[in-house]
């Protein structure tokens, strides 16, 4: 599980897209299981996962991760 525990004061840290990686187990295993190739993961910490991709990690991490944490993680998209 992500500790989501309080940091200085500072309430709860949100689940970002680094974290799900990490918790499918990084991104080379993620990119394997997945189909898709290394970088294309690595670069969801910037741009966000693909919508296709949403079902298939909901599946992975399901009893890993809160549901709405992975649900917020899986919503993000950088700022425009």
């Amino acid at each position: 599980m992500i500790d989501t525990r309080p940091r200085h004061g500072l309430g709860f840290r949100p689940m970002t897209v680094s974290d799900l990686i990490q918790q499918a187990g990084g991104t080379r295993k993620l990119a394997e299981t997945l189909g898709c190739r290394p970088n294309a993961v690595s670069n969801w910490r910037y741009q966000g996962v693909p919508y296709k991709h949403h079902a298939r990690l909901r599946a992975l991490l399901r009893r890993r991760v809160p549901s709405q944490a992975l649900a917020d993680a899986l919503e993000w998209r950088p700022a425009k």
